[in-house]
């Protein structure tokens, strides 16, 4: 159905398939831009506080571009969505990290091996599709021994 739409519309004039394509492109800004940058550098981010941007910096997005013709000389609704999607996944993303620091402070009791009741172990939480590793993808290894070690 949007395929037909979308088919009628390019076919009606070249300007509407320019304008498709630019609002395309600022939406795919909004939502995917926030997600990349900070799942990939900030160990902090979460799945919800992914989501959370994805919907939010969308919806920005399509309201700004809806309003275009009012809104300032400057001001590009994509990029606008992009950083309030990177304030809305800080933001969800740190009250999840502080309700599981409270959550295991409550079921741990003091004095566990290694673990003080409230500190939070640096792993990737449950359902979390982020990845925990900014750096390298892959998990940590021991070096290889030299020819002396053998």
């Amino acid at each position: 159905m949007i395929a037909l739409a979308a088919a009628g519309l390019g076919a009606a004039s070249q300007r509407t398939v320019a304008m498709l394509g630019i609002a395309g492109w600022g939406f795919f800004t909004a939502a995917f831009l926030p997600v990349f940058t900070l799942g990939l550098a900030w160990r902090g981010a979460t799945g919800a506080g992914a989501v959370a941007a994805l919907l939010g910096g969308g919806a920005v997005d399509v309201a700004l571009e809806l309003n275009r013709a009012h809104l300032p000389a400057g001001l590009e609704p994509g990029l606008a969505g992009a950083a309030f999607g990177m304030l809305v996944m800080v933001a969800v993303s740190t009250l999840e990290n502080r309700s599981q620091v409270r959550m295991s402070a409550r079921s741990e009791p003091e004095g566990e091996e290694g673990n003080v009741k409230g500190q939070r172990e640096d792993k990737a939480s449950p359902g979390s599709s982020i990845s925990r590793f900014p750096f390298s993808l892959s998990p940590r290894r021991e070096p290889a021994p030299t020819r002396g070690e053998r």
